[in-house]
Formats: structure tokens, sequence, C-alpha cells
């Protein structure tokens, strides 16, 4: 589990998802986010919740 609500973030590394792995649940509302990185996301099996809400996202990556 990663929370990291409200922490003001404007972005993410590129490699976010490759570096994870066995992630399960991120929560990432409330920050400052306008693009999810899709590098690695589609070989995240593991991922089930990726809270977004509250950001600044206008288009996700198509592996969602």
């Amino acid at each position: 589990y990663l929370y990291l609500e409200g922490n003001e973030i404007t972005q993410l590394p590129d490699d976010l998802f490759l570096r994870l792995p066995n992630l399960k649940w991120i929560d990432l509302r409330n920050n400052k986010i306008t693009q999810i990185p899709s590098l690695g996301l589609d070989k995240n099996h593991s991922l089930r919740y990726l809270l977004l809400s509250g950001n600044l996202i206008r288009t996700l990556p198509v592996q969602l």
C-alpha cells in the first residue's frame, strides 16, 4: 500500500509501475497530478486500487 494523498504531487516517475510490481493499492487523491505514466502499467498485475480523484488529470492511459 502506498498512501500519498494531499501531498501536492505534480508528477509521477515515468517508471513508477515498473519499480513497484507488487503494489496493490495506491492513493494519489487530492494532489496536482496532470498525467499518469503508462510505462509498465500493463505489466503490473497486482494493482487493484488506483485512487486519483481531486487531481488535474484530463486523460488516462489506454492501459487503464
